[in-house]
């Protein structure tokens, strides 16, 4: 008996895995199958749709079905960018499940383009069909993926920001994929630290501890958007401080002040802050401490108070 949507839900939750893409097919699982799919995150799908062509996979579809929604994730929530009608002949990129992130769409938006292969979890059949196939693929194991290094990051912080999980369970996984291995979990409350950001995805701070487990590497969906949840899935976290606190600037040298905690873009010197000097703040947020000011950056290391 197929699974019905709640149910298949309902299993989604048990496993902590709501920032795992739901497949298309999913009503067709058997509960074990969906539990060993989300548990992997994503990864061990047991059975791929019957497209009539080899493991290498298609390069080129065909649109078979009327209209095809083209989407910025893939998920049948995410955002519409456009359609493609039926004849159209669109690339496949990569493939993600039932999904595929394709050119050829002619939409000029920029960002990546998804659309749905097989659609019979939404009562409509099939939607796109394969019309050549790719090379076959070289034999051998599946090379391991590696977490990017800080340099690798769009945005890498002078030092850790804290942010707080605010939906119910967010996985942390061993690099920035839905499909890459999970390491643990945090729930709504959780505060961690955050060493950088690659897109959607927060690095977490080396040796981060959450749970009762620490982490030497390890990543968290920041924006649920990606995978259909139209939300944050953590925001950033200021603790305030009481009223009148202040702290005394324990290193030498020019201090820098930011817009943002993070150190992210061009500091500007504060030749106020001087050593020894002692300067009234209201909150800190990880490593960094936001100074009591009407305008201008406020933002400086927490170490600048520690240092010496």
């Amino acid at each position: 008996m197929p699974l019905s949507v709640a149910k298949v839900k309902e299993i989604q939750a048990e496993c902590f895995a709501e920032d795992v893409p739901l497949p298309a097919a999913a009503h067709s699982f058997t509960e074990k199958q969906l539990i060993e799919y989300f548990e992997s995150g994503g990864k061990n799908t047991p059975f791929a749709p019957n497209t009539g062509v080899d493991s290498a996979g298609p390069v080129e579809w065909e649109v078979i079905f009327e209209r095809v929604v083209v989407r910025d994730a893939p998920s049948t929530t995410a955002k519409a960018l456009g359609m493609r009608n039926k004849g159209d002949i669109v690339t496949e990129v990569t493939r993600q499940g039932d999904w595929l992130q394709v050119e050829g769409t002619g939409i000029q938006t920029e960002g990546k383009k998804w659309m749905l292969i097989d659609g019979t979890f939404l009562k409509l059949g099939k939607l796109l069909r394969p019309l050549r196939t790719a090379e076959p693929r070289q034999s051998g194991p599946t090379p391991s993926v590696k977490s990017p290094t800080p340099g690798d990051l769009s945005n890498s912080f002078l030092a850790p920001i804290c942010y707080e999980v605010v939906h119910t369970m967010v996985n942390i996984r061993e690099s920035p994929s839905v499909d890459a291995k999970p390491l643990g979990v945090t729930h709504k409350g959780d505060k961690v630290l955050v060493s950088g950001r690659q897109g959607d995805w927060l690095m977490l701070s080396s040796m981060q501890a959450t749970g009762g487990e620490a982490f030497t590497s390890g990543w968290m969906l920041h924006n649920g958007a990606s995978v259909g949840l139209r939300k944050a899935l953590l925001t950033r976290y200021e603790e305030e401080l009481p009223g009148g606190t202040s702290y005394q600037v324990t290193r030498s040298g020019t201090c820098e002040a930011y817009e943002e905690p993070g150190g992210v873009g061009v500091g500007r010197p504060l030749h106020s802050l001087q050593e020894g000097t002692n300067v009234e703040v209201v909150a800190e947020c990880g490593h960094w401490v936001k100074l009591k000011a009407s305008s201008g950056p406020r933002w400086v290391e927490l170490d600048i108070f520690l240092a010496g």
